[in-house]
């Protein structure tokens, strides 16, 4: 099964204890200061930090807010105004406005979503949420008001169960990864944000594509690189004039890959199968090396990675033990431990957003 639910059941009975990997490498001296909000799927809670220069993350006034039930996906928006969060088992999206100390406020009733949705996406231009249900079949679009507030403005019906979605740099294509089929579906993006099929409408994979689906741009050409839970690997693709995507091989990962992360060079996998993060640069014709054949230990269920750009550290969420892991960038893109940050910010986070 495809889907991240299935394979975390599967998983939380065989994962064996990894802790992070020390380093003796210092950590930068000074970081940019910044706000930090941790999605907790298992209390229905967001918690939020202010990130200091010297590099705690220190809780804010108010230190959670309440979601949805089960909630599993969280954006915030291009100005960093809002952050979305789409709640599972109640099949809505609740939306917050950022304060300036940085604390969230909702701003209106949760907006209702198809069931079972699986991804929730910004689009380039900022103007849309996304989200894909494979248990209705479609692609709902909802636009963001100039106050945050989201409204339904159309559905695509997508019957092969979407999993996940990405958009092209440009904004002019979408590619879904799909619960009822092995191939990557190919969308032109219209001027309305409405979506219509490409052709060929697919494209197909070297195994089961589940997603989540990146996107990168390199010297003018764009590339998509889809993660294969079943197939422990990431395939890429060239995006060609028309859109259709060109498959440009595959790379390893780690046991069952749930996400992954770009920096300006690097990519980084969450591997929740072996409790590792996988790491490769990105070469000049789009292609992954890996920049060390042993994965970097990860603790016991590493669901999500994300990057702050600013600071050049990424973030690994172990939703086993609830705690968030952190790791300074190398100039060569390999990874090393911070032993000084190892704090809980609740039950089961799952995803982090920066502002």
């Amino acid at each position: 099964m495809k889907t991240t639910l299935g394979i975390l059941s599967a998983l939380l009975l065989i994962l064996s204890g990894c802790a992070p990997q020390s380093s003796t490498k210092p950590s930068p001296p000074s970081r940019t200061s910044r706000f930090v909000y941790v999605l907790n799927s298992g209390e229905n809670t967001i918690a939020q930090f202010q990130l200091n220069t010297e590099g705690s993350l220190a809780p804010l006034v108010t230190p959670k807010v309440a979601t949805g039930s089960c909630p599993r996906m969280m954006v915030i928006d291009k100005k960093g105004e809002h952050v979305y969060v789409g709640n599972y088992c109640d099949d809505t999206i609740s939306q917050f406005q950022v304060g300036p100390d940085g604390s969230l406020s909702e701003i209106a009733t949760p907006v209702a979503i198809p069931s079972l949705a699986e991804a929730m996406v910004l689009s380039p231009d900022g103007r849309f949420i996304y989200t894909t249900s494979f248990q209705d079949g479609s692609i709902s679009r909802y636009q963001i008001a100039t106050d945050g507030t989201l409204s339904l403005v159309g559905v695509t019906s997508h019957p092969d169960l979407p999993l996940n979605l990405v958009f092209s740099s440009s904004g002019k294509y979408a590619y879904v990864a799909s619960l009822g089929i092995d191939d990557i579906t190919q969308y032109a993006v219209q001027a309305d944000g409405s979506l219509s099929l490409l052709s060929p409408a697919t494209v197909p994979t070297q195994s089961c594509p589940s997603g989540p689906l990146g996107v990168k741009t390199l010297q003018g050409q764009e590339y998509v690189y889809v993660l294969s839970c079943a197939g422990a690997h990431i395939e890429n693709y060239k995006i060609n004039q028309d859109g259709t995507l060109n498959s440009m091989g595959v790379v390893s990962t780690g046991l069952f890959p749930l996400n992954f992360a770009f920096s300006s060079a690097n990519v980084y996998t969450a591997n929740i199968g072996d409790g590792s993060i996988s790491s490769y640069t990105i070469q000049k014709d789009g292609g992954l090396l890996h920049l060390s054949e042993t994965s970097i230990p990860s603790g016991l269920a590493p669901e999500n990675v994300e990057i702050d750009d600013l600071n050049n550290e990424v973030y690994i969420l172990d939703s086993f033990s609830n705690k968030i892991l952190r790791y300074t960038v190398n100039t060569n893109g390999t990874l090393n431990a911070e032993p000084n940050l190892l704090i809980g910010s609740g039950i089961a986070p799952t995803r982090i957003v920066f502002k």
